[in-house]
């Protein structure tokens, strides 16, 4: 199953990429995580959430190069999911492409999730990186 959104901005795209690439701030923007460790010598992390009854469960590790930034998942729960984000800055566009493999019927409501997730944060896209430039002072 893949996802794809493109987001205008009007942000310093250097600056709007080193706020994507913490994925502490990233993740929950797309993904159902209530809980997040990350390992504080690497990039890699392990998230926990739910939605409804079903748990979500899944480790990743994130790449950062220049205008480009890739997490690779691996899902415990749900058992056998793999998948990765893709988050690539282009002029004033940010184009983030979620792809997952063998994402069964049964959650669905994960399916659901990511596209409501994605379409929220095109329209709140501006905002939370404003407030985020603040709060880092970039």
């Amino acid at each position: 199953m893949e996802w794809r959104k493109i987001i205008m901005t009007n942000h310093d795209i250097d600056a709007v990429i080193k706020i994507l690439s913490d994925p502490e701030f990233f993740i929950p923007l797309v993904l159902p995580v209530t809980k997040f460790l990350l390992n504080s010598d690497s990039r890699l992390y392990r998230c926990e959430g739910d939605i409804g009854k079903l748990p979500v469960v899944f480790q990743g590790r994130e790449y950062v190069g220049s205008y480009n930034i890739t997490h690779i998942i691996e899902f415990e729960r749900p058992p056998n999911v793999s998948g990765k984000i893709n988050i690539q800055a282009i002029e004033n566009k940010i184009v983030i492409t979620i792809l997952l493999q063998n994402l069964y019927i049964i959650y669905l409501p994960l399916r659901v999730h990511i596209s409501n997730r994605l379409n929220q944060l095109e329209k709140t896209f501006e905002e939370k990186i404003r407030l985020e430039r603040i709060k880092r002072k970039l």
